[in-house]
């Protein structure tokens, strides 16, 4: 089908203004076949009032409490799929859209079935708006971690052409309805951090594809959640935590704990030793998770 009903999904967490801004853009899309929904994802100022006044006619959904970026975006995910959407968008709040970002995402979705996944050129929204802020993910065998490619570079024709792509960010993607049911969504037991890469890996293993789409492009004001935030500490447990959860659910324990002596080595190296104690902090509650399960 060439015109797809695609549902929109974004996800919002404080920061009204923001908000604001994301869902103009996204009603500015010369795409005719779309849904938009907002999530509003337990924010604690006016957020959900804001959004019903300014734009009465968008669907919204509210949840009491902060359930996290896999818990938020499944909120919307089951809402979509629900109402029978083809295709489900979803990003977060902090974005700024081309209006032909979801033509160009939904025509290279087209290009073969077993594509179930694509991303965006992604720029950074602040200073220099041609600096890219990712264009994809690969997998680093040492120190080992996913790395982001096109990661603060000036982009250039490298980047200018689609490329088959292993990780992507869950910043903005367009993912397949069948692939989303047979997933059956997000981790939930990702509360931030490596949600999208553990997603990426599961959606491989069915065999489908994830594409880069450079003519797609979205402008992105980095981590405005967490780098605003009034407990940095908290996300810093979130990564420990999530670290955990990903290496031993896709890769082994050894690359664990090389994976968590370089983030100590690397920290203290760029003086950034507080965040270290949070994220020690957080992969050792995993851990104990872990085993008060096997004792069941």
């Amino acid at each position: 089908m060439d015109n797809p009903l695609v549902y929109i999904v974004i996800l919002a967490w404080n920061h009204k203004e923001t908000t604001i801004e994301c869902i103009k853009s996204f009603c500015d899309t010369d795409y005719t076949n779309f849904n938009l929904l907002v999530v509003d994802n337990g924010s604690t100022d006016s957020t959900y009032q804001v959004i019903v006044n300014q734009f009465p006619t968008i669907e919204i959904i509210q949840s009491e409490k902060n359930l996290g970026i896999a818990g938020g975006y499944n909120l919307g995910i089951q809402e979509a799929l629900k109402n029978n959407a083809e295709h489900v968008l979803i990003t977060n709040n902090d974005v700024i859209v081309n209006s032909d970002l979801v033509t160009h995402l939904v025509e290279a979705l087209n290009i073969s079935p077993d594509v179930g996944m694509v991303m965006p050129k992604i720029y950074h929204y602040y200073g220099d708006k041609t600096r890219l802020w990712c264009t994809g993910g690969r997998w680093r065998k040492f120190p080992p971690e996913v790395k982001m490619m096109g990661y603060n570079v000036k982009d250039s024709k490298k980047w200018s052409y689609i490329k088959e792509i292993d990780f992507a960010p869950s910043c903005t993607l367009l993912i397949r309805s069948e692939v989303l049911n047979k997933l059956e969504g997000f981790d939930e037991n990702y509360f931030f951090y490596n949600d999208d890469w553990d997603f990426s890996v599961r959606l491989r293993a069915l065999g489908y594809k994830i594409l880069f789409v450079p003519n797609a492009k979205v402008w992105h004001k980095v981590s405005i959640s967490t780098q605003k935030s009034d407990r940095p500490e908290y996300w810093w447990m979130q990564m420990g935590h999530s670290s955990v959860l990903f290496y031993l659910k896709h890769v082994n324990l050894v690359s664990l704990l090389v994976y968590i002596a370089w983030f100590i080595l690397r920290e203290t190296l760029k003086l950034k030793i507080n965040k270290i104690s949070p994220f020690l902090k957080g992969a050792r509650q995993r851990f104990e998770e872990m085993e008060a399960k096997q004792r069941v």
